[in-house]
């Protein structure tokens, strides 16, 4: 059973947002790059059925995901962290193309397919990594941005907002590649079920975990607010200096007013009834009003802000991919 003891324990310095966003932009690149790989059938040609030269599209495609991810984290807004990952996810999805196209090709020395040229190599990184790139890019800001406002606004749910994201992007990969498996795979390979399975228990783990430790979580806060919970209580905020470095039981629109106090707890050397404060958080007056609601859309509209980035990368796309393709008849790429 999860008790507040275990919501309000800290979590290992070596733990923190930084790098849990990370690992779950690794997770997700680890995840979805197999069946776009094998899905795509150019891709799949060049791949040929070889474990080496997918583990190598897999690998390039991590790093450059951490190192977009480790950018974007940088930045000091979520604006900022956005416009990076949206552009900057265009720009790494090309190179991550050129690079696995290049390294697939060379790992195939003996195939009786002539090696491609360098004006094919960007060719086929701009064409067909762009989209992908910021495809990533887009996916891997809800991740990133929870973290970037972990950092802004540390609270004690922050970590789970991270994973809570890590997990319902891998849960959308999953069923977005499960229901486009009859189109992509018709003339390549079957579909890798396996992996597009893992990767969706993986995420429905990921996220309900997450998802059962935030709504205990607010559960408790409101049984402490009616004094439900003995010997706990939410009492006013006094300013003194025991109350600062108490960290926000969950994150809200406006600062907390009270805190989350543990009374009845025995003063030491005085024989006195103590207070023990253990987080900041709202009086009972002050809500939260119907916080599983307050959840639910706050997800919401994390999922309708990717979902409008990629509406508006997409026409974009419908702008410059036909100039693309004209270079490319043309030969304007040499």
């Amino acid at each position: 059973m999860i008790g507040l003891r275990h919501v309000l324990a800290p979590p290992p310095r070596w733990l923190g947002p930084r790098r849990v966003a990370l690992a779950g932009v690794a997770a997700v690149a680890a995840a979805a790059t197999p069946p776009i790989a094998l899905g795509v059938p150019d891709s799949a040609r060049a791949i040929d059925g070889s474990a080496p030269a997918l583990l190598f599209v897999v690998v390039v495609t991590i790093l450059l995901s951490l190192a977009l991810a480790w950018f974007a984290l940088r930045a000091r807004s979520t604006r900022s962290a956005r416009l990076r990952l949206v552009l900057g996810g265009a720009a790494a999805g090309a190179l991550a193309v050129m690079i696995a196209y290049a390294g697939v090709m060379l790992l195939h020395r003996q195939s009786p397919i002539a090696p491609p040229s360098t004006s094919e190599v960007v060719f086929t990184g701009l064409y067909a990594g762009t989209p992908l790139g910021f495809l990533f890019g887009t996916a891997y800001a809800l991740v990133v941005l929870a973290a970037v406002r972990a950092e802004a606004e540390p609270s004690h749910d922050g970590l789970d907002r991270i994973v809570f994201a890590a997990g319902a992007v891998l849960l959308g990969a999953s069923a977005t590649g499960t229901k486009l498996a009859p189109l992509l795979w018709e003339y390549t390979a079957p579909p890798p079920w396996p992996a597009l399975t893992a990767a969706g228990a993986l995420g429905a783990l990921l996220a309900l975990g997450a998802a059962v430790r935030m709504i205990v979580r607010l559960r408790l806060l409101a049984r402490a607010q009616e004094g439900e919970i003995q010997g706990f209580h939410v009492v006013p905020r006094a300013g003194r200096e025991d109350e600062v470095p108490l960290l926000p039981l969950v994150r809200g629109a406006a600062p907390p007013s009270g805190v989350l106090a543990a009374t009845g707890a025995s003063a030491p050397y005085r024989g006195a009834r103590g207070v023990l404060k253990l987080a900041l958080a709202p009086l009972p007056e002050d809500g939260p009003r119907r916080p599983l609601a307050s959840l639910v859309w706050a997800a919401f509209t994390q999922l309708a802000d990717a979902a409008f980035t990629l509406a508006v990368g997409a026409g974009t796309a419908l702008i410059f991919l036909p100039i693309l393709v004209i270079l490319s008849l043309s030969g304007g790429w040499g």
